[in-house]
């Protein structure tokens, strides 16, 4: 319920032959939002989408996560 002035999502997905490329970004706050409740956020997610691309598109795919101060961007290229 924190709305962010400015705040920006960019998303581009392009497939070609036995290639998909997907690329997303979203902006940060400059402040953290104020948490009214004590629900844990964050863990092993990152660590299970890693493995299972490793299992499921060995040597097939790149992961490219970058975590810069105002934004967050994942680059996603998989070879099917």
């Amino acid at each position: 319920n924190h709305h962010l002035e400015g705040g920006f999502i960019e998303s581009r997905l392009a497939i070609e032959d036995t290639n998909i490329d997907f690329f997303i970004e979203n902006s940060k706050p400059t402040a953290i939002p104020e948490m009214n409740h004590k629900i844990k956020s964050g863990g092993i997610g990152l660590v299970n989408v890693k493995r299972r691309l490793n299992i499921i598109y060995p040597a097939k795919h790149e992961l490219e996560i970058n975590d810069k101060p105002s934004s967050y961007a994942v680059n996603l290229n998989l070879n099917l």
